[in-house]
């Protein structure tokens, strides 16, 4: 969801929104209304708008379920007269066309951090038949060779004008992909529903014959008009809208290089300035930082097929994120000592040091940085640091001057020059110690609870405090600008966001012995300057205090839930994840759903307002997805388990169990199953339909065949590939769930093969993890160690191997389980939330045994993460760009977690045992 991040971010500063509710801010644009729009509808014509497409059609005219269409990419110049020719040419021959609804959705889907494959898109045609695919291109084509436009990376692109062809789905169409998720699908010719895959690639569908003049534009394509690279790309080391970075080696002596791209008319940031305009920004600076040690040499600049390339000098060495993850004590340790902290404090302030050094050397050649954050940190092997990625620099003499994209946490639109890079230096800083500081984006007073954490727990020096506190206070008054990002003003740039986190690398303790810079630092505790301490107000705790009250903790989060509720939307009734726009927002783990089920369950009440709503949209819509957290069966479970059967049966009923799943307790069998069996009830009599435990146990069949393969694809059919990727070990996505599901089975019915094959699945997911320095047993994952979440990672494990060994013995599972549980014992995580946060970690904490002194430790960490929203409290969701309500990202998830804490006695999550604290 990285690349859909951006585009949800622009009409509200607090919630992921839909775009189409943008309405002001930087970048917006105030006449973006089309001419088209002005247009009445033709006489025998349907207009309807879904989103940000507007389509048209003749009335009565059969739509084809898919077949070679047309695309119009446009830049915000030409997008109007690109529009009004579509609209004459197809309006004139009756051809079903959509178009986006203004040029704000154009610069929407054509930004940073939009689906690469498809962005740029403004028009697309539907032609019935080839003959008619032919008349429009060369009809459209005559009238609009030239047009500039970004290039439609999916698509063939029809001579050097605007226009592009794909083969695809006319009709929203859906399928599950040889992974078990539901996407948009094409029907094979024997009827079977395959992927509709939108790549940055052509890649027609393997049955489907290109029309014979279509070929001389794909051997155009592929003959590379621009000729060849005289470097060889090894591997790409990121991609975005605005094209590849790359590592290369010159063909000449084989140097190492890095080739960055940009892509004409792409990437368009708030400046409206594209991917182009701003590698022209970067090779500026480079040409005048020539000779600074620690900025990469530009070596070269050249075209090829229309892209742009800079050839810069590859710094080896790690991010500054990642060596953050490597070194930081409450990463890598469940209990470090106090040498390993003053360790690390020394480091990283010598870093820092180094940090600054580099950047007074920028400013001292009359060039801003403009885009400091920890992921264009590199540290070297000797520690020493460089600064990569100046496609944001600027001339410090342009004093009115903002960059049109920014760093979540680290970038501020009230600064100007160099004070921008000083900000985000101080950002850096207090990042490099405590890694969610960027919350201050969302809440920019924070800064002085976090200053005071990391003078209290690190020997940071005596005037870091005041340095940092001087820099990123905000100015009294200053709120986010409307329909901006809360930290800045302009776009997020969700890579550059998601850096001033710590990811765990593949092995931390294979972190070579970086040498310490000596230095006086303060003791631990240093005091922050008088009235620099942070007030908590508007429903935060105040974690000074001795004794925190935490049910009127829990009841300011449930009533913040509850005043976010937007009673009159059935898309959003409560906002959460960006992936509530994806699979509706009425689910378990992103929407109304899983907010009702957990404020009931923790004891907040029933809302039947709300739920009457939900049930209204439900029977409205249809649910996209059939899984447990994404899908129809989370919302028959919510149903049921809030006194409505009959309307979960009527849901069910309409959705049935579906023929092909993957196998996760998220969205595929593993969910389902434990659906139906606690629809079927238990084994002491309580009702229960028959048909639902035959259902159930069917499910359990093809899933322990599964199992005893240990082979995921049961979501395999015709003409479908085997799974490219693994499936994540953990509770939501892996065999732990599978494991979950099988042991509640064994409780409904008594046969013990399900407890044989619930340890098997369990044995699966344990092969996946390997053993840290620190003895924690964490999941690896494609080569990159995982948190442990209770998503991904050993925090699921943990949770339903301690369920299994409730009713049965096993070597294996006793002997991981202090491993997995010690994993759960880091302090640090990213994120508050209950799936991959800090809130998963308490509930395992409370779960299996902690200590009311760790416990009361862990949920004040939690509160850390805390803002305030209309006097109640709130938490960021996914990446802390916004503030999510909802079970899987955000507060109804960390108000469950608290309530395990509490000893409450209820579950956390459906189908785990009820449980107070051990």
């Amino acid at each position: 969801m990285q690349d859909m991040m951006q585009i949800y971010t622009l009409a509200d500063p607090l919630f992921f929104e839909e775009p189409t509710r943008w309405s002001g801010g930087v970048g917006f644009i105030g006449d973006a209304e089309l001419a088209v729009s002005r247009e009445a509808v033709p006489e025998g014509w349907v207009r309807k708008e879904r989103g940000v497409w507007v389509s048209l059609r003749p009335a009565g005219q059969a739509t084809a379920e898919q077949g070679w269409k047309v695309h119009l990419s446009a830049t915000l110049d030409n997008a109007d007269r690109l529009c009004s020719a579509a609209w004459d040419h197809c309006v004139e021959r009756g051809i079903p066309f959509k178009h986006l609804r203004d040029r704000n959705m154009l610069l929407v889907f054509n930004a940073k951090y939009s689906p690469r494959g498809s962005s740029g898109k403004l028009v697309t045609v539907y032609p019935r038949d080839e003959e008619e695919l032919r008349s429009v291109l060369t009809e459209l084509s005559a009238e609009l060779e030239g047009e500039p436009g970004p290039y439609i990376l999916s698509d063939l692109r029809w001579g050097q004008g605007p226009l592009f062809v794909r083969y695809g789905g006319f009709t929203e169409m859906t399928c599950v992909d040889e992974h078990g998720e539901s996407v948009f699908a094409i029907r094979h010719p024997d009827g079977t529903l395959l992927p509709d895959r939108r790549r940055p690639v052509f890649d027609p569908p393997k049955w489907v014959e290109l029309p014979e003049f279509l070929r001389p534009h794909l051997d155009s394509r592929r003959d590379g008009a621009g000729g060849e690279l005289p470097y060889l790309v090894r591997r790409a080391l990121h991609f975005s809208n605005a094209g590849g970075v790359y590592l290369a080696t010159r063909r000449t002596d084989d140097r190492e290089v890095v080739l960055k791209e940009a892509r004409p008319h792409t990437a368009v940031d708030a400046n409206h300035q594209d991917a182009i305009t701003r590698m022209a920004r970067e090779s500026w600076a480079l040409t005048a930082l020539r000779g600074i040690p620690g900025i990469p040499e530009l070596y070269d600049e050249l075209d090829v097929a229309g892209h742009r390339f800079l050839v810069e000098e590859y710094m080896d060495g790690q991010p500054l994120n990642v060596w953050c993850g490597t070194a930081h004590p409450w990463v890598t340790r469940a209990e470090p000592t106090e040498e390993e902290i003053a360790s690390y404090t020394r480091r990283a302030v010598a870093v820092a040091a180094r940090i600054e050094e580099l950047i007074a050397a920028v400013h001292a050649r009359g060039v801003v940085f403009g885009d400091l954050h920890l992921g264009n940190v590199i540290v070297r092997p000797d520690e020493s640091v460089a600064l990569v990625d100046f496609e944001l620099a600027f001339d410090a003499t342009d004093a009115d001057w903002r960059p049109g994209l920014s760093a979540t946490g680290f970038g501020s639109r009230n600064k100007s020059g160099a004070d921008r890079d000083l900000h985000a230096l101080a950002a850096v800083r207090l990042a490099m110690f405590v890694p969610y500081s960027k919350i201050t984006a969302l809440q920019p007073d924070k800064v002085h609870e976090f200053v005071r954490l990391m003078c209290e727990e690190f020997p940071v020096p005596a005037d870091w405090a005041g340095t940092i506190l001087s820099h990123l206070t905000p100015p009294a008054g200053a709120v986010p600008s409307p329909g901006a990002s809360a930290s800045s003003g302009v776009s997020v740039s969700p890579d550059a966001s998601a850096s001033s986190g710590v990811p765990v690398p593949l092995d931390p303790s294979a972190s070579p012995g970086f040498p310490v810079s000596p230095g006086g630092v303060a003791s631990p505790g240093a005091p922050v300057s008088p009235g620099e301490a942070s007030r908590p107000g508007g429903g935060l705790p105040d974690l000074g205090e001795p004794v925190v009250d935490w049910e009127a903790v829990r009841a300011s989060l449930a009533k913040g839930i509850l005043a976010s509720a937007d009673p009159g939307r059935k898309d959003r009734p409560f906002p959460g994840d960006v992936h509530q726009f994806l699979s509706g927002g009425l689910g378990l783990a992103y929407g109304a759903a899983g907010v009702l089920w957990a404020l009931e369950v923790t004891g907040h009440g029933r809302h039947p307002e709300h739920e009457r709503r939900l049930i209204d949209a439900v029977r409205d819509s249809t649910p996209r997805r059939p899984g447990l957290y994404d899908g129809t069966a989370g919302l028959v479970h919510v149903l049921d388990h809030l006194g409505y059967p009959d309307e979960a049966a009527e849901l069910l009923d309409r959705h049935p169990v579906p023929d092909r799943a993957n196998i996760s307790m998220f969205s595929g069998f593993a969910g389902i199953g434990a659906m139906l069996t606690h629809l079927s009830g238990g084994r002491d009599g309580t009702p229960g339909a028959s048909g639902h435990l035959a259902s159930a146990l069917a499910v359990a069949d093809r899933l322990a065949d599964a199992v005893r393969r240990g082979d995921p694809g049961t979501a395999r059919g015709p003409n479908l590939p085997s799974p490219t990727r693994p499936v994540e070990p953990g509770l939501m996505r892996g065999w732990s769930g599978v494991a979950l599901f099988l042991v509640r089975l064994f409780e409904r019915t008594g046969d013990t093969g399900h407890l044989d094959h619930a340890a098997l699945a369990l044995g699966l997911d344990l092969d996946r993890c390997v053993t840290t320095a620190d003895g924690g047993l964490v999941a690896e994952e494609a080569g990159v160690r995982t948190m442990p979440y209770l998503d991904v990672g050993s925090a699921g494990m943990a949770l339903v191997a301690d369920e299994f060994l409730a009713h049965r013995e096993d070597d294996r599972l006793r002997a991981s389980l202090p491993g997995l549980l010690r994993a759960c014992r880091t302090r640090v995580a990213l994120q508050s939330d209950l799936f991959r946060g800090t809130a998963g970690q308490v509930v395992v904490l409370s779960r299996t045994g902690a200590g009311d002194e760790e416990l009361d430790r862990r949920l004040r960490d939690l509160c850390r993460h805390a803002v305030s929203f209309r006097g109640h409290l709130a938490f960021p969701g996914t990446n802390g760009f916004r503030l999510s309500m909802d079970l899987a990202t955000g507060g109804a998830g960390v108000l469950l977690a608290m309530s395990q804490a509490a000893g409450t006695g209820t579950a956390f999550l459906p189908f785990f045992s009820p449980r107070g604290r051990r």
